[in-house]
């Protein structure tokens, strides 16, 4: 259970690193933030998953149900608990991501409309500190590498290697980073 919260401690930590508005309330508005929401959703339900007395997770489930709905009607971020995403996930968005079973490692980024999902040939496997460009899209078993770039609208279905960069619909065009994602987004 503390991993649980430690986690969750991670990703509102990595969210305000995001959360680059000059308003006066500063990390207290990552409160109404509904990345945050999806993505502490997402951690009650995979908590509840994986939770062995029954009682509790019927509990458990019965509150990632309730904010699972809110979360989806108000801001359209479906994450599903099954994935296995590691800590220090950002759903920098507040409309139309959709993540389904995937494995996905630590500190990855995701922009608004972005859509995770496998196919009939398998699911995907995201490594760490991947950054989503906006509107793009993932499919079926492919894999992305540590430290990569997914461009804007850029559609993958084949392998992206570890520090490249994928632009553009398939044939999509990969191009070597020239830094790492980590020292480029300032430690994320």
């Amino acid at each position: 259970m503390a991993n649980f919260f430690e986690t969750i401690k991670t990703d509102i930590t990595e969210l305000a690193k995001w959360n680059t508005s000059p308003t006066a309330l500063g990390k207290l508005q990552l409160i109404f933030d509904a990345g945050a929401h999806a993505v502490i959703t997402y951690r009650i339900g995979h908590l509840a998953s994986k939770t062995k007395i029954p009682v509790i997770r019927h509990v458990m489930l019965l509150v990632h149900f309730i904010m699972n709905i809110f979360v989806h009607f108000t801001s359209g971020i479906e994450i599903c608990k099954e994935a296995r995403i590691g800590k220090g996930l950002v759903v920098h968005s507040f409309t139309g991501v959709l993540i389904s079973r995937v494995e996905m490692g630590e500190f990855c980024v995701l922009s608004p409309n972005v859509f995770i999902a496998g196919r009939k040939d398998g699911l995907p496997s995201i490594g760490n500190n991947v950054f989503f460009g906006i509107g793009c899209k993932v499919l079926g078993k492919v894999t992305i590498g540590d430290n990569a770039n997914v461009g804007a609208n850029a559609v993958v279905v084949k392998d992206v290697p570890a520090n490249h960069t994928a632009i553009g619909v398939y044939p999509f065009k990969l191009y070597p980073n020239k830094t790492s994602t980590k020292s480029k987004l300032g430690n994320v």
